[in-house]
């Protein structure tokens, strides 16, 4: 058994021509990797193997999609900063200093930008670790026949870092 990781080309020729090589070279089973969670032209009736959309979702409910949990990751983004008592998110004037003014939450935990900020931002980690190993398993876990469909959509962490401040007491 062959399994070929493939990032979606936005480019529909591209992807196309890609997976017509991938099959000539007897792959069996495709996990095709978005760069955004968008929505992402189902190839069920173009491939005839198991497909898995990984970070980004198929247009197709038949097909397995396996994104981040966008709307999970917002809610631990909000909770922390009104754990904080940071409830107004506005910049009315310059000068203002993180995170005694204004506290930073961001999105995909790149750390190697995270080191390079100052202060280092909070920010939601999408797990792509977990999201690719559970894509992985969803293609290997069942025959071809019995392959699950819908989308699973893998949980985030939060990473908490300078920018948002120290807990607020009392």
């Amino acid at each position: 058994m062959l399994l070929a990781c493939q990032p979606a080309f936005r480019k529909p020729f591209r992807q196309e021509a890609s997976y017509v090589t991938l099959l000539a070279r007897q792959f069996d089973r495709f996990n095709t990797i978005g760069d955004d969670n968008d929505l992402r032209p189902s190839l069920s009736r173009d491939i005839p193997v198991p497909v898995v959309y990984v970070y980004g979702e198929s247009t197709d409910p038949g097909d397995l999609s396996v994104p981040a949990d966008d709307e999970g990751a917002a809610r631990l983004a909000v909770q922390h900063l009104v754990r904080l008592r940071r409830r107004h998110q506005a910049l009315t004037d310059r000068g203002l200093r993180i995170p005694d003014d204004v506290a930073i939450v961001g999105y995909d935990n790149w750390e190697v930008l995270a080191a390079d900020c100052r202060p280092p931002p909070t920010t939601v980690d999408l797990n792509l670790e977990q999201l690719s190993a559970t894509a992985v398993h969803q293609l290997f876990a069942a025959p071809e026949a019995t392959m699950a469909t819908g989308v699973i959509r893998q949980p985030c962490r939060l990473v908490v870092r300078e920018s948002t401040g120290p807990v607020a007491v009392g």
